[in-house]
């Protein structure tokens, strides 16, 4: 597409043609096009053109596939995510016009837990895609999520384990190796999350709940190894890991947790900068009160999809009965 960037009576643009998602005649297509100015591109559009009639639940599989391949160029795995629900957030209509379609309620689901922090209404259009399909491993995987978020722990693993059989895929597992670790069963969550090291190696992102369940067990030296698995993964350099190894030698598991407010603060030319709700827990740990609370607030300006774990989060522990705690989780409307 790059290479046919050109200017046009609207603008700089380039497209790319059409591709179809099936072998019929009539078939559902996906395509995409870019356009923005002659030193930038600026707007990415993808889109699904659908035959009226047609079973459009694999062709609006196919199209996440693609879209989060796209977005994944541009940013990490959760921002990508987040961008997609966000582009989808037409979801309304589509529930309008398809009352009786899983994946509408599915995404309505989500929209409303993420971005509406609506966990009754959420939790109504999850409930709904589940019963108008069963078996519809993307309904059973929202409702465990959102059910996991607000504590209800033992229906949460109950769709994540129906959608498992639907889906056995390492990002299921992943996410039931999350569920377990909320739960504080940090055992069975290091189960879970091995078996898919050592399926799905390169899957890897379920590398920093074992660093957590780990750290939850005070099992350090085995947490240790762990994070510094990430750090590998992240390219980050081998001085830096030898330091990490050194200083735990000798200060144990807060020179780690030092070291992922450093990396997360983006200190050192090789770390990446990290949403601020995920470097508050390690700040809890560390003690650190005052730093810890200043980016749950930055969290809660910028509605960071994370919040919606805070309550459930064991490293919270430490200011977990603060009035200041409660007063935020009240604001993002979780018990």
């Amino acid at each position: 597409v790059a290479s046919d960037y050109h200017r046009t009576l609207s603008g700089w643009r380039a497209a790319a043609p059409s591709t179809k998602l099936t072998d019929r005649i009539f078939s559902d297509t996906v395509s995409y096009a870019i356009s923005g100015n002659q030193r930038a591109v600026t707007k990415l559009n993808l889109s699904l053109d659908a035959w009226k009639g047609s079973e459009q639940s694999e062709s609006e599989k196919a199209f996440d596939v693609r879209a989060i391949t796209l977005l994944s160029k541009l940013f990490d795995d959760r921002r990508s995510e987040e961008v997609l629900v966000c582009a989808k957030s037409l979801s309304p209509k589509a529930v309008e016009l398809d009352a009786l379609n899983p994946y509408a309620h599915s995404v309505m689901c989500r929209i409303q837990v993420t971005y509406d922090w609506d966990f009754p209404a959420a939790e109504a259009s999850c409930r709904k895609a589940v019963s108008l399909d069963p078996l519809n491993f993307e309904a059973q995987l929202e409702l465990a999520i959102l059910l996991s978020q607000t504590g209800n722990d033992a229906d949460a693993l109950r769709h994540i384990d129906i959608a498992i059989r639907q889906s056995p895929t390492s990002f299921l597992k992943r996410t039931k190796g999350m569920i377990l670790y909320h739960a504080r069963r940090y055992d069975e969550a290091i189960e879970q999350l091995l078996q898919i090291e050592e399926t799905d190696p390169a899957f890897g992102r379920g590398t920093k709940w074992l660093v957590r369940s780990y750290g939850m067990n005070k099992e350090y030296a085995k947490a240790l190894e762990w994070y510094v698995r990430m750090l590998e993964r992240q390219n980050v350099s081998s001085d830096v890991i030898f330091k990490l190894r050194t200083d735990f030698a000798v200060n144990g598991w807060k020179s780690v947790l030092e070291d992922m407010v450093a990396g997360a603060d983006g200190q050192g030319s090789d770390r990446k900068v990290t949403a601020p709700i995920e470097i508050a827990p390690a700040y809890a740990q560390l003690g650190d009160i005052e730093r810890s609370f200043e980016h749950l607030e930055k969290g809660l300006k910028r509605r960071d999809p994370f919040m919606l774990y805070m309550n459930r989060e064991p490293w919270f522990d430490p200011i977990r009965e603060d009035p200041r705690f409660k007063s935020i989780i009240d604001r993002v409307g979780l018990k």
